[in-house]
């Protein structure tokens, strides 16, 4: 009789265990429509309405570009590595170790900028609207989060 109930508390502990693991699986965190964004690639793409030969155009300027941005995360890497081993033996004035990382970081922006001129480059004279609007859009699409939401542009007084 005790095996029996014991048996029966088991089984029952189990399909509890089971329904709320159901629960989680089919009821639980739903992935948001942000976290499937379109690659910022497409995005432009089709924003700019490029043609085939544009699109490749595009592609060899993204592989030149992800190449220098390799570069400028392993500068920077090194850099950043050097400041907080600093922090062990502060050999190093820190300014001076800040100030090489602010020198990275302006060399990579000012990289993403000529980027995104040379985008507008091979852009035809009747996508030159739609640069103008999309270069609006650039930090939002190139931010490491997901997207900020867009502000309602209604007054909330």
């Amino acid at each position: 009789m005790i095996k029996k109930r014991i048996i029966n508390s088991l089984v029952i502990a189990l399909i509890v265990v089971n329904l709320i693991a159901l629960g989680f699986a089919f009821l639980g965190k739903k992935e948001k429509p942000h976290q499937r964004r379109k690659p910022p690639k497409q995005i432009i793409i089709k924003k700019l309405d490029f043609d085939k030969e544009q699109e490749k155009l595009y592609q060899q300027l993204i592989d030149e570009h992800t190449l220098k941005m390799g570069a400028f995360r392993s500068e920077m890497e090194q850099a950043k590595n050097g400041l907080y081993q600093n922090l062990a033996k502060e050999t190093i004035s820190k300014d001076s170790l800040i100030e090489a990382i602010n020198k990275i970081q302006y060399k990579i922006e000012a990289q993403h900028y000529l980027h995104f001129q040379e985008i507008k480059n091979i852009c035809r004279p009747d996508q030159i609207d739609k640069f103008i609007e999309l270069s609006t859009e650039l930090a939002r699409l190139f931010s490491p989060g997901p997207p900020p939401h867009k502000q309602d542009k209604r007054s909330h007084n």
